[in-house]
């Protein structure tokens, strides 16, 4: 008993001593039955971790007992009374908030609002702006004269300024008037708009662009452009005819496409199977069973052709490119450089900094590269052999046994890598013999 009272006494005294806000440095590491920290601007004091703690500093102020606790930081004052579910806030500038699951109220300088989840909503910013929530009814205003209200989620109604108010009931009416427009819709058979009028599945008429009625839709559309153009359509798009304003149009689809423009022609036969387009700054397209089968454009000295997807011509402004997959293929660069390549099967190209790079998913047959410079690179069944020539120097290789390099200074023959291996090098000549260091043979015959 004696010894309980003595330590009751003592952590009387080093709570007391936080309390008063003692500055003397100091610790007792007892922790989880007591632990205690005092430096020059912070106080810690833990009891029976978790059931006390308490923090104190210059900027915070904050102790927690079990399920309750306060803390003060900045002006800011938190009670926590039965965490988490009930918690009291306020702060210097006016504002307070108590959340006590599922009632909810607060306050600002002018703001009110009260939440009794999910039941009633209410809040007040001022006179002009509140709303009130009393599931499924709702109302409010947001604006001087602009009120609004609704049974949600189905209906909803709203009255603005200078005669202007929607209504919705979700999803067979919506109604908005303002001074000038109006829009009435009765899903799905009535809908009167700004420029449209469809009463389904009887007549039709808009404006806006141009003009257009049809009846019993799509048996008839009738449509007229600013520019003179008329055209009757007949089970809309199947079938059309229309002239007027430099524009002529003859449809019956899918046999039969003409369209004519002031500055364009179009023509469909047995469509996809034919099709042609011309328009007027001299471009020309043709398509023949899709692009699958064959497709052509020409525009300005350029072309680009495609048959099968197996046949290709794409000549542009000082760049060619053909081929027959996977038989042959040639490739011109701009800047000079040449590409050939015999019995590639799956092989593609893409353009890295001007140069030609190919990836090749196989093997080529014959390949042979040429750049402006007279650089040049010749190959056959891949690396079955390969000749390089890069300005005075030509290096050759015959997979897998024997390569070979020469330039005005040097020339060297290996056959198996060391096995056998000639070298000629500063006026000199040298061999190895089965991986031998290199033996003189004397001066070059030069």
């Amino acid at each position: 008993m004696k010894r309980c009272q003595i330590m009751a006494g003592l952590l009387l005294c080093l709570f007391a001593a936080t309390v008063a806000g003692a500055k003397t440095a100091a610790e007792i590491p007892l922790w989880p039955f007591l632990y205690y920290s005092s430096a020059e601007n912070q106080t810690d004091l833990e009891i029976l971790w978790p059931a006390f703690d308490r923090k104190r500093t210059p900027d915070e102020d904050t102790w927690r007992l079990l399920l309750s606790g306060h803390s003060h930081r900045k002006g800011e004052t938190v009670w926590d009374l039965i965490w988490p579910m009930w918690r009291v806030q306020h702060d210097e500038a006016g504002h307070a908030h108590s959340r006590f699951f599922p009632l909810f109220f607060g306050r600002g300088k002018v703001s009110r609002y009260i939440l009794l989840f999910p039941e009633f909503w209410w809040t007040y910013e001022d006179e002009r702006n509140h709303v009130c929530v009393i599931v499924p009814f709702c109302w409010g205003r947001d604006e001087p004269n602009d009120r609004f209200g609704g049974l949600l989620p189905i209906a909803f109604w709203r009255l603005e300024a200078k005669d202007r108010y929607r209504v919705y009931v979700f999803p067979l009416i919506h109604r908005r008037n303002g001074p000038t427009t109006s829009t009435t819709i009765l899903f799905p058979l009535y809908w009167n708009m700004e420029h449209t009028l469809l009463i389904v599945p009887i007549y039709g008429r808009g404006e806006a662009r141009e003009k257009w009625k049809t009846y019993l839709p799509p048996l008839y559309v009738h449509r007229t452009t600013v520019e003179g153009y008329r055209e009757h359509c007949f089970l809309w798009p199947f079938a059309a005819y229309g002239r007027g304003g430099h524009h002529d149009r003859y449809r019956f689809f899918p046999l039969f496409n003409y369209d004519r423009t002031s500055d364009s022609r179009q023509r469909d036969l047995l469509w996809p199977l034919y099709e042609w387009r011309e328009s007027g700054d001299g471009r020309k397209q043709l398509r023949a069973g899709t692009f699958l089968i064959f497709s052509g454009d020409w525009y300005k000295g350029s072309s680009e052709i495609h048959g099968l997807t197996f046949f290709w011509n794409i000549q542009r402004e000082r760049r060619h490119s053909q081929g027959f997959w996977p038989v042959y293929s040639y490739k011109r660069h701009e800047k000079g450089s040449v590409n050939t390549s015999f019995l590639d099967p799956l092989w593609f190209w893409g353009e890295a900094t001007g140069e030609e790079e190919h990836v090749s998913a196989l093997f080529k047959i014959f390949d042979y590269r040429r750049q402006p410079n007279g650089d040049s690179r010749f190959s056959f069944i891949w690396r079955a052999y390969r000749r390089d020539k890069r300005g005075g120097n030509v290096s050759w290789e015959t997979f897998p046994f024997m390569t070979g390099e020469k330039s005005p200074e040097r020339s060297q023959f290996s056959f198996g890598w060391r096995l056998f291996q000639y070298e000629r090098s500063d006026g000199k000549r040298s061999m190895r013999v089965f991986f031998s260091p290199k033996i003189p043979l004397g001066p070059s015959g030069k």
